[in-house]
């Protein structure tokens, strides 16, 4: 398991919604390519948690909004 930290613009966007449970929310990304990832893990509105080998690049991210 790897962490990422957010872009600032991207951590203050988070910081304003509700968490998920106790200092994470699950969140959908997609990327300006139109690529989405589901279900993914932030920790503390900042530190977005990869697991395996995923490989992500935080500057192609188009969006990244709360798991309904």
């Amino acid at each position: 398991m790897k962490k990422l930290k957010l872009l600032e613009s991207q951590i203050q966007r988070l910081v304003g919604l509700p968490e998920t449970g106790m200092g994470y929310q699950k969140v959908k990304i997609t990327f300006k390519n139109g690529d989405v990832l589901q279900d993914m893990t932030v920790l503390n509105s900042e530190l977005l948690v990869i697991e395996g080998n995923q490989n992500i690049d935080i500057n192609k991210v188009e969006s990244i909004e709360l798991e309904k």
